[in-house]
């Protein structure tokens, strides 16, 4: 009985050649990722994180501006069935200096350990950063903008002093690992037309929205509503 053992294949120094002669090159996020595996890798050290898998991922946010987001669900995993929660950092933002997508990473890894310690610290969709994730921020380096009424404390605005000198000398974000960014199709973005939402209200005070002419009456004091 003959056996046979499947090899890796990889591409060989003359196929690569080969293919950038035809013009087929790669350009690939792999330097970006394993740079912010690197970071991961460091930075849960000095954060006291119980185990927890982590998948970082590279890729858009679409009209969202969010630079990146942690996802409590496990929504990876592997062949034998282990789960693995996801942080996620922006395509459209991979052209910062690598210090602030670092300091992004910590905020994103700052959601896991409030997840795994069980502190609720946004709502809204995880748009809106509460004063407990103030604290977290500000016990692991962060400095936040000030708050507002959509994000909360949710906009990070860098390393404190301490912690920027820290992460500069140990661990060297590498500003060459970011060579690509996501570049956004302003002109479709701007072919849709925003939908202006009309204020309606009736006599008691109830007030509804909708983008067309309401025609209707409030259950609560049987009147029309008309338009404000």
């Amino acid at each position: 009985m003959v056996t046979t053992t499947k090899t890796k294949r990889t591409p060989t120094q003359k196929h690569v050649a080969k293919l950038a002669s035809d013009g087929l090159e790669i350009a690939s996020l792999r330097p970006a990722l394993q740079e912010i595996e690197r970071w991961i890798e460091y930075m849960k050290l000095d954060m006291n994180f119980k185990p927890i898998r982590i998948t970082p991922v590279i890729q858009t946010q679409g009209k969202r501006v969010r630079t990146g987001s942690f996802t409590p669900d496990l929504v990876y995993k592997d062949k034998d069935g282990n789960g693995s929660h996801e942080i996620h950092i922006s395509s459209e933002y991979l052209d910062r200096p690598a210090i602030e997508i670092a300091a992004t990473v910590r905020h994103e890894l700052i959601h896991a350990k409030n997840f795994q310690d069980g502190i609720r610290d946004t709502s809204n969709n995880g748009i809106y950063h509460n004063k407990k994730f103030l604290a977290s921020a500000t016990e692991y380096g962060l400095v936040m903008d000030e708050f507002n009424d959509k994000n909360g404390h949710g906009i990070t605005k860098g390393f404190t002093p301490v912690y920027d000198a820290v992460i500069r000398q140990e661990l060297a974000p590498d500003d060459d690992a970011f060579k690509l960014v996501r570049v956004l199709n302003e002109t479709k973005r701007k072919t849709k037309a925003p939908v202006k939402m009309l204020k309606w209200a009736c006599p008691c005070g109830t007030i509804v929205r909708c983008a067309v002419k309401l025609t209707a009456v409030c259950t609560k004091c049987t009147k029309p509503f008309v338009k404000v």
